[in-house]
């Protein structure tokens, strides 16, 4: 296993962790926020989230595919990604939705909206967004297993 590959397996592991114990009132609030979010897979085969964010530490305001996702949790309005805490925004499920509402009213045909990111692809149904994570959760864990902090029982 290459060194850089992993570290990035330990930064994943790092931030499993970190959504273990949950995010803090203050994490949540220097978090930067993720609008018109949709859960994508990225063309490695990882989940991510692609949105309009705000307030990043490093790339400020603009559309971006996050590192990959091992939580995402809607209810609370919060995701992790190996790099940090988000709070969502808008679902872009809503802009899709609204837009195929406005273009059905003027041409009543039966519409598709396809939407295209380059290097991932869009993941419509947020149930199969949580398995996809879920099994990139698992995958971490059974790959860190013994490695540096080993593994307690919580990660097989």
């Amino acid at each position: 296993m290459s060194q850089d590959f992993f570290s990035h397996l330990q930064k994943a592991r790092a931030a499993i962790k970190a959504v273990e114990i949950g995010p803090t009132a203050q994490e949540l609030a220097r978090a930067p926020e993720i609008d018109l979010w949709l859960p994508v897979l990225h063309h490695l085969g990882a989940p991510c989230l692609w949105g309009q964010v705000r307030d990043h530490p490093i790339l400020g305001g603009d559309d971006i595919i996050t590192s990959p996702v091992v939580a995402l949790n809607i209810e609370e309005g919060w995701a992790r990604s190996c790099s940090r805490w988000y709070r969502l925004g808008r679902p872009f499920f809503r802009l899709r939705d609204a837009i195929a509402a406005e273009l059905s009213e003027m041409h009543p045909a039966n519409l598709d909206l396809m939407f295209e990111f380059p290097g991932a692809y869009p993941i419509g149904d947020l149930d199969i967004a949580q398995r996809l994570i879920a099994d990139f959760v698992a995958l971490v864990r059974e790959q860190t297993c013994g490695q540096q902090d080993g593994c307690g029982s919580a990660d097989r």
